[in-house]
């Protein structure tokens, strides 16, 4: 008989009258383990929440400027591709030249999202560093 004064009360009875199988599940490991990764990956999630926001925020405060025809046409767009002004040279103001007006500005437009793209991919990566994500997870952003 198995018997040991500091032992709970089930583990006693476990002991004398349970076969040694339930004896050995009784006294093996917690198999707890796995909640304390999970509670810490919530923690992890919810932190990634927070710099998501943060980035996101600095992203609709930040200002990317787009150029073209040497900088006559100038399109401002917020970091998040919001247009928010349009600068063109007076040179370029004649109602023959409307087409080449048009293509400069779609060129300072798509100049400007590019960049505003880039420093977007830039501020998110840097809001997910440290969080285990599988190669080549992309966030809907």
């Amino acid at each position: 008989m198995l018997f040991h004064w500091r032992a709970p009360r089930r583990l006693i009875t476990l002991a004398l009258t349970a076969p040694i199988t339930t004896l050995a599940a009784a006294l093996a490991p917690s198999r707890r383990a796995p909640v304390k990764n999970l509670g810490n990956l919530m923690k992890q999630a919810q932190a990634m929440q927070q710099k998501m926001a943060d980035a996101q925020a600095r992203l609709e405060e930040m200002e990317v400027e787009g150029q073209s025809g040497g900088g006559m046409v100038k399109a401002t767009l917020t970091g998040k591709g919001r247009l928010r002004r349009i600068a063109i040279d007076k040179s370029l103001c004649d109602p023959a030249e409307v087409d080449v007006l048009e293509d400069l500005i779609l060129a300072a437009v798509n100049d400007a999202q590019t960049k505003a793209e880039t420093a977007m991919q830039e501020a998110m990566a840097s809001a997910t560093a440290g969080l285990p994500l599988p190669p080549g997870m992309k966030l809907p952003f």
